[in-house]
């Protein structure tokens, strides 16, 4: 199960699993709505316990949103499991944690 916190004004944390079945449900799109209308996001990955590919795929449509919207965004707390994907997909300049 995965979940998108709120903890500040332009600052979202997520939590839990990041993975093929947890994407499955309406969290899925919950952040792309939240974010819509920001100028700038911080998301934190601090409490995301899992991440597979499907959380790979996922995060980067995430960060395609939101710079085709012009929305600047950072990263932060990038899990291992997402960073060691990310390097082997040739990506891990894209995913970098901060």
């Amino acid at each position: 199960m995965s979940a998108i916190d709120k903890t500040a004004d332009n600052v979202f944390a997520l939590s839990g699993d990041l993975d093929r079945i947890s994407l499955a449900g309406p969290m899925n799109f919950e952040i792309f709505n939240s974010v819509a209308t920001k100028s700038s996001v911080t998301i934190s990955m601090q409490a995301v316990r899992h991440c597979d590919t499907a959380g790979l795929a996922w995060v980067i449509n995430l960060l395609k949103y939101l710079s085709e919207r012009d929305i600047s965004w950072i990263l932060k707390d990038v899990p291992e499991t997402l960073s060691k994907l990310a390097k082997i997909s040739d990506l891990d300049d894209l995913i970098s944690a901060v």
